[in-house]
């Protein structure tokens, strides 16, 4: 018990300076979209960064993480079996959440995105945000796509890359999952890291939560997301992810033991 406190407790020795980071950046450096010309190297940086939280960049690092646990054991069957249940217990996590968030979180606090906003001000548009958000999301798309469409004086100056991000984010905002993504799977992938270096501290346990808080700082930077978004996002995947490692029985559903010497 006293040797996972002190696991726990390196960990977040680790993700909380990133969390600090990423505060400090979306906050005082960073506040908010300040727009994106097409071809821009910030922007598109940006928007990469921010597709490598999102589904396809979720899964993929979720195969690398099952891949770095199912190195632990010696026996190969124990291989294959920690790379599946590692694997499949992620994708639960991470649906799960989705789900929750998507249906029941994002809906209760009902705070528009500001890129929405950007769109309904920008257009001249006398629609209240809110009855769109009542639309079902294919209907919201077509109604933003619609907007930018029709509109060329306003939009024509604002990457295409980012104008279809901000069509198919159609959702409400708050909490970020992207960012609740990146924090939850950046700390898992710096245990496992972790576990395949003897259980050593190093500098390359540090890249991952600081990819982590540059996926929150692009989503501000593209105007999917505000400060507080990400920062209530970064904090649940934080909380999620190490009561991960804290609980035994969570514990033990993701990492494979150790084999004894």
């Amino acid at each position: 018990m006293r040797a996972k406190s002190r696991t726990i407790k390196r960990f977040l020795q680790i993700s909380l300076p990133a969390y600090a980071l990423m505060l400090i950046l979306v906050w005082f450096i960073m506040p908010g979209f300040n727009g994106c010309e097409p071809g821009n190297p910030w922007c598109l940086t940006m928007y990469w960064i921010t597709q490598s939280g999102g589904w396809v960049g979720s899964l993929i690092i979720v195969l690398i993480i099952s891949s770095a646990f199912a190195f632990i054991p010696l026996h190969p069957r124990a291989r294959i079996v920690a790379f599946f249940r590692t694997l499949l217990s992620l994708v639960v996590v991470l649906g799960s959440f989705a789900k929750l968030n998507e249906s029941y979180i994002k809906s209760t606090f009902a705070i528009s995105r500001p890129s929405h906003q950007f769109i309904i001000r920008q257009s001249g548009s006398k629609v209240n945000l809110d009855s769109i958000y009542l639309l079902v999301v294919p209907e919201r798309q077509k109604f933003f796509r619609s907007v930018v469409d029709t509109d060329t004086v306003h939009f024509h100056s604002i990457d295409k890359m980012v104008l279809s991000h901000w069509i198919d984010e159609a959702g409400y905002s708050m909490p970020s999952g992207h960012t609740f993504n990146a924090f939850l799977l950046a700390s898992m992938l710096s245990f496992s890291l972790y576990e395949l270096n003897e259980r050593r501290i190093t500098i390359w346990l540090y890249v991952p939560v600081i990819w982590a808080a540059l996926v929150g700082l692009s989503r501000v930077v593209l105007g999917v997301h505000t400060s507080l978004d990400v920062t209530i996002g970064a904090a649940l995947g934080l909380i999620i992810s190490h009561g991960l490692l804290a609980i035994p029985a969570l514990n033990r559903l993701l990492i494979p033991a150790r084999p004894k010497k």
